[in-house]
């Protein structure tokens, strides 16, 4: 997969999207704190769909399964020199053997600016992504929160609609 695309909409929006194109690997999401808006995440690596996407490149992924109960989203901004320890501590994520509940986490950059780095951490259940935060030394994003000016973390659960 070679990029990712994401909207938000209302539940009617979404609906409307999805009815129109079942052919597209499509996701989606309600954040834990209750926001009206729904995030559609398009999978497919097809160009865009939506009026107006976030597009996001894949610089990298490690994927154990394919379905996304619970992710969380975590955006930043990075020097040049920060970028690269990100990579090379991404990078190493290959070995890693990760704990009950992980799925996937994908290193996405944005198609707009190269230096904003999101990851999407995939797990089976908040509970488990809980866990995994605490004892995580091998990828601490919470580390680059307080060395730039945009830092952006949201939780969010899957919607079958």
């Amino acid at each position: 997969m070679k990029q990712i695309n994401i909207t938000f909409g209302s539940k009617y929006i979404v609906k409307q999207i999805i009815k129109k194109h079942p052919e597209r690997k499509l996701f989606t999401f309600s954040s834990t704190g209750q926001d009206d808006n729904i995030m559609i995440m398009d999978f497919s690596n097809l160009k865009p769909i939506f009026k107006n996407p976030i597009k996001f490149i894949v610089n990298d992924s490690i994927i154990k399964n394919h379905s996304k109960p619970f992710i969380s989203v975590t955006s930043m901004i990075l020097n040049e020199d920060d970028l690269k320890q990100f990579d090379s501590q991404f990078i190493n994520l290959h070995h890693h053997h990760f704990q009950n509940g992980f799925m996937g986490i994908y290193n996405l950059r944005s198609a707009d600016n190269s230096f904003k780095v999101t990851i999407l951490n995939i797990w089976n259940s908040y509970n488990n992504y809980k866990k995994s935060e605490k004892n995580d030394p091998y990828l601490d994003i919470n580390r680059y929160d307080k060395s730039n000016n945009y830092f952006y973390q949201k939780n969010y659960i899957a919607l079958n609609l």
